[in-house]
């Protein structure tokens, strides 16, 4: 129904498309970033630089990504067929760290 919404410039929640980011404890005192997705199908596109994310940055491909040093952030969009959907997700990474499991 989707489709249908936007063609007929009706407003719904998009939410559903936005990527999902958790950080990871690994061995030692090192984080891993995770990012999911509630419906499968969309590529997702990364960055943690403070620019905005599009579709010629990396897309996430299912591997706990490592931190680069001097990270603050990281930005994830979801787009398919090259359009973005949802909002860009911009997270300190800090925060992420807090709430690793």
């Amino acid at each position: 129904h989707f489709p249908r919404f936007h063609h007929a410039k009706v407003n719904y929640a998009t939410g559903f498309y936005e990527p999902v980011i958790s950080a990871k404890r690994n061995a030692g005192s090192s984080y891993s970033i995770i990012i999911a997705t509630g419906i499968k199908g969309l590529d997702v596109f990364y960055t943690f630089d403070d620019t905005n994310v599009d579709e010629f940055y990396p897309m996430y491909k299912g591997r706990p990504l490592t931190i680069p040093t001097g990270a603050h952030h990281i930005r994830a969009r979801s787009y398919r067929s090259g359009q973005p959907l949802g909002r860009e997700i911009n997270l300190e990474l800090a925060d992420l760290i807090k709430r690793a499991r």
